[in-house]
């Protein structure tokens, strides 16, 4: 037991240093910001972790359909831009995803290491990408910019997205680089700068058509940051900006028209029209959707049962947007630790309540002539777009086995639940504290971030 004397003797000792720690904050935390708040720790701390992650990882197969994947490596001829789009199970896909690993594979790496090398140089970029773009805008000084950056790559679908095989880590790549010279192309003040970022913005939305069909999802982009410039050159630049999605899809449309709408007779298609089982289930399934189209949505919309509700688990039966939700969480089909597990769960639940009062806040609290809420608009629009789209594709194809709502779909959505999941941090009153104690949290906010990103990758959380 703590005698009284002692517990007086104890609060004496910490309330003693209560003027010391005030002068040492004053000196100290300035410049202690100045080296830290720019990100470096963080930065040094973040690039750290991924090597780590990708040593861990490194030649162990993650994701959906690894196999069909790793087939189109070797599979997909050189030669030939327009191949039989039924020749293989992968093979209606565009083939930037396979090509450029493949380029790996042609210096001695194996197939597994060559894509795993893809999916972290992508994730890496996209993350340079949202920090330069951060930069541009002038958001990289404030606590809850730095979060917004560190919390959002280093999330466990990022992690997931990092090491796995997939084709999706390059529509995100696509996405921050349409973000950043989007952004830089309708702040641009020269016209060598405006020519220079308008083709950036092209490239990129060329390379997300050539990298998989949602890349479509990503066209309205320029013309969502040109409807957040400035009132006089609002109009000029949507023009602009409708004449690079334009140009993007004439740059594509001669690969699209050749293999696909000359093959199948439709400019998108799927490996689900073409399989004889699930065609036959497919039809099953439509039939029973347009029976009663009003239950299809109750189940898209509602819970699942008890077997299916953990953060790992996913509901076979039906369609729900919870699994796509979980998706961002958890992975259904990596090995989870207690701890691990443990800390998904956690994220999701508190995430899910920090997005909603992020959301709630954003509408009612915007405000047009401030960088933070413009990008804001932009993330929660495409966030919005990708939503509509994933919904519209389950009703399309409402085929439960197949995960057809993967949240791997709507990769680019991780950007817009990165923002609002921060966004509150706007409601600690901080204009009512002592300047000193701002400096303190100013501080803290530092290495809480560290210790998020090294927690989340060391694990790994996915």
């Amino acid at each position: 037991m703590l005698s009284p004397t002692a517990f007086r003797c104890f609060l004496q000792a910490i309330a003693i240093p209560y003027p010391t720690m005030r002068k040492i904050l004053r000196r100290f935390s300035k410049k202690t910001f100045q080296v830290l708040g720019t990100d470096r720790g963080l930065l040094a701390a973040y690039l750290f972790a991924r090597i780590w992650l990708l040593a861990d990882a490194f030649g162990q197969a993650s994701g959906w359909d690894t196999g069909a994947h790793m087939e189109m490596l070797t599979a997909w001829p050189w030669s030939e831009r327009f191949w039989d789009i039924r020749s293989a199970f992968y093979a209606y896909h565009p083939p930037l995803a396979f090509l450029l690993p493949r380029i790996l594979m042609t210096m001695g790496l194996p197939d597994v290491q060559s894509v795993q090398i893809i999916a972290a140089l992508a994730t890496l970029a996209s993350f340079f990408c949202i920090r330069s773009l951060l930069k541009h805008l002038d958001l990289l000084t404030k606590p809850i910019e730095l979060a917004f950056l560190y919390i959002t790559f280093s999330l466990p679908f990022l992690i997931y997205l990092s090491h796995a095989v997939t084709m999706d880590v390059l529509i995100l790549l696509a996405a921050c680089g349409a973000l950043l010279h989007g952004w830089k192309f309708s702040d641009a003040k020269t016209e060598r700068q405006r020519l220079l970022h308008g083709l950036l913005s092209v490239f990129w939305l060329m390379f997300a058509l050539y990298a998989k069909y949602n890349g479509v999802l990503l066209l309205p982009l320029p013309l969502l940051i040109a409807g957040c410039s400035g009132r006089g050159k609002r109009l000029r630049r949507l023009a602009e900006a409708a004449c690079m999605v334009a140009a993007a899809i004439a740059l594509a449309f001669p690969w699209y028209y050749g293999r696909t709408y000359v093959q199948e007779g439709q400019f998108f298609v799927s490996n689900m029209d073409m399989e004889e089982y699930d065609k036959q289930a497919l039809a099953g399934e439509r039939a029973h959707r347009d029976q009663n189209p009003e239950a299809f949505w109750r189940a898209y919309f509602g819970s699942p049962p008890p077997e299916a509700q953990g953060v790992d688990r996913r509901d076979q039966g039906a369609l729900r947007i919870l699994n796509t939700w979980k998706d961002f969480w958890a992975s259904s089909h990596v090995p989870h630790t207690p701890l691990s597990l443990l800390l998904s769960t956690a994220y999701m639940y508190l995430g899910g309540i920090l997005i909603m009062i992020g959301c709630v806040h954003f509408a009612c609290t915007v405000r047009w002539n401030t960088p933070w809420d413009r990008l804001g608009f932009v993330l929660g629009i495409l966030f919005l777009l990708h939503f509509i789209a994933l919904a519209a594709y389950s009703w399309q194809y409402p085929h439960a086995v197949g995960f057809v709502n993967k949240g791997v779909y709507i990769a680019p959505v991780i950007l817009a639940l990165g923002y609002f999941s921060v966004r509150p941090l706007i409601l600690i009153p901080l204009e009512h504290h002592k300047k000193s104690w701002r400096r303190l949290l100013d501080i803290s906010c530092i290495p809480f971030l560290g210790l998020f990103v090294l927690i989340n990758h060391l694990l790994p959380v996915h």
